[in-house]
This record gives structure tokens, C-alpha cells and sequence, in this order.
């Protein structure tokens, strides 16, 4: 069995629909036959796209010293770490804060 890809504008207008209604997230989407972990990850993900946050992509290199690297998002944490850093544990790091 294979899932129907539903597209992100329709995703859009089931979250403005949900928040707009005074059901819960459960009854919203039993009602409309859609996933209660899937309407809540629209619901995160149009917050985080309206608020301006997101992740850019960067490609990472060998480290050419051993100067402390920081990085800075833009809701105000920080995370300092040896220059050195194994960009693999990196990268998988940025996926994870995501």
C-alpha cells in the first residue's frame, strides 16, 4: 500500500483550519482522516518557517586550525566546540537540532 503524497499548500490549510477550530489536534484529525504526528510536524514546521528560523545548508571542509568554532541560530543559542570538530559528529548534530 502506498501513501498519497498530500502537498504542502493543502498541509497549510489544514493547520489554519485546526488552529482556527476548537478541536484538538487528535479530534481535528480524525475528523479530516490524517495523521495526528503528521498535522503536529506541519503545525512545528509552518511556526518555525513564519518565525524566520531555518537551517542553511554549508558544506564543511577539513579544519584548517585548531581555533574554537562557534555557531550562533538565530532564536539565541550558541554552541562552541574545538575547531577540530569531526564535521560527520557535526553534521549529524545540525540534523538533530533541527
Amino acid at each position: 500500500m502506498t501513501r498519497q503524497r498530500i502537498p504542502a499548500s493543502t498541509w497549510h490549510e489544514h493547520v489554519a483550519h485546526w488552529r482556527s477550530s476548537e478541536l484538538s489536534v487528535q479530534a481535528y484529525a480524525h475528523e479530516h482522516n490524517i495523521g495526528v504526528e503528521r498535522l503536529k510536524y506541519w503545525a512545528r514546521r509552518i511556526e518555525r518557517m513564519a518565525s524566520g528560523a531555518q537551517l542553511l545548508p554549508v558544506r564543511i571542509g577539513a579544519p584548517v586550525s585548531s581555533i574554537p568554532l562557534e555557531l550562533c541560530s538565530a532564536s539565541g543559542w550558541s554552541l562552541r566546540m574545538d575547531g577540530g570538530v569531526d564535521a560527520v559528529w557535526l553534521a549529524r548534530l545540525l540534523q538533530e537540532l533541527r
